[in-house]
């Protein structure tokens, strides 16, 4: 990890240890396989290897202009492609030799996955996927089936939506917690974004 104000070691734990809280939480952790919850944590750790600090949006557009304006490479794409490398013992880590290859494969491929759902540009399709999730799975409670009953396809999805929502967890937790971590994003967005947060509190005291 890099050594800038957000994105550190201290995010790396808050945010796998906020995914291990929601899934724990919210009964997941109990429909999981081992695979699938090592590639779940595996990803929470590794989801921000290697941020340089600055914002996605930032970080397309400058490597747009050292490529022609054909740049479509976001940070989530650098980390994924980063873990991956350090999982298949790349710099000899060797943190998956004790799995056969085709389960190392897909708990890498789970990992590929996770940390490109963190792409804040997916975010408008994460939400309408959410909601048509939530309406299908109340119709099948409706009519007696489990409610954590799911397709592979819906328990990727409720995955990716665990460890993406651990990643901007901070605006629910107390408003002290929630303060520390806006200031130190605030070299990584728009000032009037940390303003707002900063000052909302004050609108519910007057």
């Amino acid at each position: 990890m890099f050594d800038n104000p957000y994105h550190n070691w201290f995010h790396v734990v808050d945010v796998t240890q906020t995914v291990f809280y929601f899934a724990r939480k919210s009964g997941m952790l109990n429909c999981m396989t081992t695979k699938e919850r090592l590639a779940l944590f595996l990803a929470a750790v590794c989801h921000d290897l290697e941020h340089p600090g600055v914002s996605n949006q930032f970080f397309v557009s400058h490597a747009a202009k050292h490529s022609n304006g054909k740049s479509t490479v976001c940070l989530e794409q650098h980390h994924s492609s980063k873990a991956c490398q350090l999982l298949s013992n790349f710099v000899g880590s060797g943190l998956l030799d004790g799995l056969a290859q085709g389960d190392r494969q897909e708990v890498m491929q789970g990992v590929h996955r996770l940390i490109l759902a963190t792409d804040m540009s997916r975010h408008t399709d994460y939400c309408k996927r959410l909601e048509a999730l939530i309406q299908a799975r109340s119709a099948a409670e409706c009519t007696g089936q489990n409610p954590l009953s799911f397709s592979p396809e819906d328990k990727q999805l409720v995955f990716e939506l665990l460890l993406k929502g651990a990643d901007v967890s901070n605006v629910v937790k107390p408003y002290i917690t929630a303060r520390a971590w806006a200031v130190s994003f605030a070299p990584t967005v728009p000032s009037i974004y940390i303003m707002v947060l900063l000052l909302l509190p004050l609108a519910f005291l007057s």
